[in-house]
C-alpha cells in the first residue's frame, strides 16, 4: 500500500484503529487494489483502519466511515439478522455508544482537518516559491 500522507491513532469501544490519509493519486491505486467503487474514503474492517482521500474530507465523510467502524465493534460480520434484530442492535448502539460515537468522530475530524489545513499552507507556501511571489499583493 501506498505511504500515507499522515495516519492518526484512535480507540472505539476499546479496540485501537488507524486513520489514514492519503494523495487522490495513492488513494486511486487503493481502490483499484481493493475492487471498490469511487469513493472518498473506505473502512478496512479487518485491518481496523479507515483510509481518506486528502482532497474530499469533510464531516459528514468521516462520521460515515466511523459507523462503519463502530459497527465492525459489535463483530456482527458473521451473524445473519432480521429487521426486528438490527433494529435492536441499533437501538442498543445508540443508547449506550452514541456519546462516545460523537466524540471520536468528531474529535478525529478535528485531527484531520488540522492536518489537511497545514498540508494546503505548505502546498501554497510551495506554489508561491515556484512563482517567485510571496502571496501579499501590492496596491
Amino acid at each position: 500500500m501506498a505511504k500515507p500522507l499522515k495516519t492518526i491513532r484512535f480507540t472505539i469501544r476499546g479496540f485501537r484503529w488507524t486513520a489514514q490519509i492519503f494523495t487522490p493519486e495513492d488513494y486511486l491505486e487503493i481502490e483499484k487494489q481493493h475492487e471498490t467503487e469511487e469513493s472518498d474514503a473506505m473502512t478496512l474492517r479487518d485491518k481496523q483502519l479507515l483510509l481518506f482521500k486528502s482532497t474530499a474530507i469533510d464531516r459528514v465523510t468521516v462520521r460515515h466511515e466511523m459507523v462503519h467502524a463502530f459497527i465492525c465493534t459489535l463483530h456482527l460480520s458473521s451473524v445473519d439478522l432480521d429487521g426486528e434484530q438490527m433494529e435492536e442492535i441499533f437501538a442498543e448502539f445508540i443508547s449506550t455508544s452514541i456519546e462516545e460515537y460523537i466524540r471520536v468522530s468528531d474529535s478525529l475530524f478535528k485531527r484531520i482537518k488540522s492536518f489537511s489545513e497545514k498540508l494546503n499552507v505548505r502546498k501554497t507556501k510551495k506554489t508561491q516559491a515556484v512563482a517567485g511571489t510571496s502571496g501579499a499583493s501590492t496596491v
